[in-house]
């Protein structure tokens, strides 16, 4: 899920009046390409001044005010705090996004868009501290699949990193009224399937391609198709004979551990809060120091 510009402290009162009505006026954006040297573009926007108006549908507010720029509302929650949700207009992005999963298609003629070495290691604490955070929610319900991590392409050549974003269509659940897990919660290879997941796509994100490309006949079943534990046994070969040598002990090490689930505790949950804080040092912090290491 991914907010317009973020969450803004609310507007001062000598800002905002109480009983003052939102104020709408027109302004002028320059393009990006002003920096370049070249002719500037004009683009008339509505500029919202900050408001009082209580969000109530996130969605329908920011559907209606998607050609403004400025406060859209506040969100508040239980404690009565409230969030002010700002929106910029004209966007930098392209209109179009891709998922992780066409990244990683050797055959997608987007993959010239092939993520750099910084944004890999950006996005592998983005997928790691997202399962931290968002593992109770429906938006992990059925673990973080790479067809559910999503990139907006942007207009903006200096952009360090991709922003990413995760896509849920939540209305598709099995008659129990529960969504189709892709790995299995009975399958006794793997102790956990959200954070096995996660192994998998830092894998993938290390060698540009999905595990599946990477099988071999001894990871099939004996019909030749995969089966439950095929994509351990490629998550196992590929440690060793790619990511280990490629990217180091410590990047080798936290796959492991995501892939074993080889975390204190002996419930292997993250509803547990030993096990939790054993997850965040076991993969979170690894993947971080990485991460900061890289790009001083």
């Amino acid at each position: 899920m991914a907010w317009p510009n973020g969450f803004r402290h609310p507007p001062s009162p000598a800002q905002s009046p109480a009983n003052s009505p939102p104020k709408v006026g027109k302004s002028v954006a320059w393009s990006p390409d002003t920096q370049n040297g070249q002719t500037p573009q004009t683009q008339e926007m509505t500029v919202l001044s900050p408001s009082d108006n209580r969000i109530s549908s996130l969605c329908k507010e920011l559907l209606k005010k998607r050609h403004a720029a400025g406060c859209i509302g506040f969100l508040d929650d239980e404690e009565n705090r409230e969030y002010y949700v700002h929106s910029v207009y004209p966007s930098n992005s392209e209109g179009n996004d891709l998922s992780l999963a066409q990244l990683l298609s050797r055959n997608d003629p987007s993959n010239a868009h092939a993520l750099l070495l910084r944004d890999k290691y950006e996005l592998s604490v983005i997928l790691a501290t997202s399962v931290l955070q968002l593992h109770t929610t429906p938006w992990l319900e059925d673990g973080l699949w790479k067809e559910d991590v999503r990139f907006v392409r942007t207009k903006m050549k200096t952009q360090s990193a991709p922003y990413a974003y995760i896509q849920k269509r939540f209305e598709s659940v099995s008659s129990n009224g529960t969504s189709p897990r892709r790995y299995s919660s009975s399958n006794p290879t793997i102790r956990n399937d959200t954070i096995f997941a996660l192994g998998v796509s830092l894998i993938e994100l290390s060698l540009g391609r999905t595990l599946r490309s990477f099988a071999e006949e001894q990871d099939l079943g004996p019909d030749g198709q995969p089966n439950e534990v095929t994509d351990l046994s490629i998550a196992r070969r590929l440690l060793t004979e790619r990511i280990q040598p490629s990217e180091g002990e410590r990047y080798a090490n936290a796959v492991n551990r995501c892939i074993h689930c080889l975390f204190d505790g002996i419930n292997p949950s993250l509803e547990d809060d030993a096990f939790r804080h054993a997850f965040y040092q076991g993969a979170v912090v690894p993947l971080k120091e990485i991460r900061d290491e890289f790009i001083k």
